[in-house]
């Protein structure tokens, strides 16, 4: 059997060190481990802006539909790698906001609370917001079930 001296020692060297830090590193990883996505799932937090100019800006990741109040969910990636959860039902303003656009993972949404107006015939105030989105990349397709970040 044929093979270079040099190549198995730097296979050996990458196991040994793999072996000591427990994750690959940067230049070798394809994608974070399951443990990693699941830590990043556990800390996601839904978004809630308390104040007229909040916003949340980045990469969709997930969306899921569901649960109280026919409710979508919008897992957003922002760039230091927080997960915040935009949650809106269909009836609410954000919700109406939401489904004129066409929300696709691996899109870019940002939403920006713009404040409150009062009502007209009492009950609660209107929320007011603006959504902008931009749709993925041409040719990037959303990860398989697999490999999406949790």
């Amino acid at each position: 059997m044929d093979f270079n001296i040099g190549v198995l020692a730097a296979a050996i060297l990458f196991v040994s060190h793999w072996r000591e830090t427990r994750q690959l590193p940067p230049e070798t990883a394809r994608r974070e481990s399951r443990i990693e996505r699941a830590r990043k799932q556990a800390e996601a937090a839904f978004w809630k802006p308390v104040k007229e100019g909040d916003f949340i800006d980045g990469q969709v990741i997930k969306i899921t539909e569901g649960r109280k109040f026919d409710s979508t969910f919008f897992h957003v990636k922002a760039e230091d790698g927080t997960i915040e959860i935009v949650a809106a039902s269909k009836s609410t303003n954000l919700g109406k906001m939401l489904a004129e656009h066409p929300i696709d993972v691996l899109g870019y949404l940002c939403v920006l609370y713009l404040g409150e107006k009062p009502p007209k015939n009492g009950g609660n105030p209107l929320k007011i917001w603006s959504v902008v989105y931009d749709p993925p990349e041409v040719g990037k397709t959303p990860p398989a079930d697999d490999e999406t970040p949790f």
